[in-house]
């Protein structure tokens, strides 16, 4: 039997990123053909495919409901979608890094601040110079900003709180495992003058070998934090003076960098792969 991937991107993105045109090639090797699809659509032939791999939906933060709803209709028609989709709605909201931090994990000081509050660094742990503002769903440094201990500011909708980290100028690191297995990691740099790692704000990326509390942190988090049914993992974390933080989980829509790392990318074609036979003997057994 053909297997078929329909890899979600979305409206302001509609064809395959560099990183995924590299999985793309990685899985028709594997026998899959693999094609884009905008998620948002309503005329997309989702249940005609093998499985579906969240990829560059990057717009789901400014619509988290409806794609929520797009993801529930997916589950109700039993369509495999990777990652799944209990982990999607697990870390939609960035709310889930006060639970690890409940757990004893080391992430970034974090505060939720109520609408209405006024933002003064100050009142936070430690009294930064400045904090980053940052919506509760978010993706890309989206409506991030820096409030300064200077210019207190109102914040008029609930909003994430974390002290502005000055080793963020040197980098953040991504350490990336594909079917529960540390692949690669990427060092990513702002562009001077700012703090936004992201490329669409100007920043870099390489592939690089990180510090060993970095990669011991993500392999924690990997092996005692996440679960093997996840296809792909993103951790990102910052190094600091006091040791390694956790920054986020992303299990959404990372970019995986595949252009610069190419065999991660058959791996994930081959975990894909695997996947998809092991579900189709199932089904032949449930016959």
């Amino acid at each position: 039997m053909e297997q078929s991937i329909l890899l979600a991107t979305c409206d302001d993105h509609p064809g395959l990123s560099s990183s995924d045109s590299v999985l793309a090639r990685a899985l028709h090797e594997e026998g899959i053909e693999a094609a884009a699809a905008i998620w948002s659509r309503d005329d997309i032939a989702w249940a005609s495919v093998s499985a579906v791999i969240l990829r560059s939906c990057w717009d789901y933060h400014r619509r988290p409901a409806e794609f929520v709803r797009w993801l529930e209709g997916l589950e109700r028609q039993r369509i495999v979608v990777w990652n799944a989709i209990a982990w999607v709605k697990a870390t939609m909201t960035k709310t889930y890094l006060l639970d690890m931090a409940q757990c004893g994990w080391p992430i970034v000081p974090t505060t939720v601040a109520r609408a209405g509050t006024v933002v003064d660094p100050r009142d936070y742990e430690g009294s930064p110079a400045a904090v980053v503002v940052k919506p509760l769903i978010g993706a890309s440094a989206y409506r991030n900003s820096v409030v300064h201990a200077d210019a207190p500011r109102r914040i008029d909708e609930e909003m994430l709180v974390q002290p502005f980290l000055s080793e963020i100028t040197e980098g953040e690191w991504s350490v990336i495992a594909i079917d529960g297995r540390i692949t690669h990691a990427v060092l990513k740099t702002p562009a001077a003058g700012d703090y936004r790692v992201q490329r669409d704000h100007g920043g870099s990326a390489m592939v690089g070998s990180p510090p060993a509390a970095v990669a011991d942190l993500a392999d924690q988090i990997l092996r005692s934090y996440l679960t093997p049914d996840l296809l792909y993992a993103r951790i990102d974390i910052v190094m600091t003076r006091s040791g390694p933080l956790l920054m986020e989980v992303e299990l959404i829509e990372p970019e995986l960098f595949f252009e610069l790392e190419p065999a991660a990318a058959q791996s994930m074609a081959r975990a894909a792969a695997s996947r998809l036979h092991a579900n189709e003997i199932a089904r032949r057994r449930m016959r």
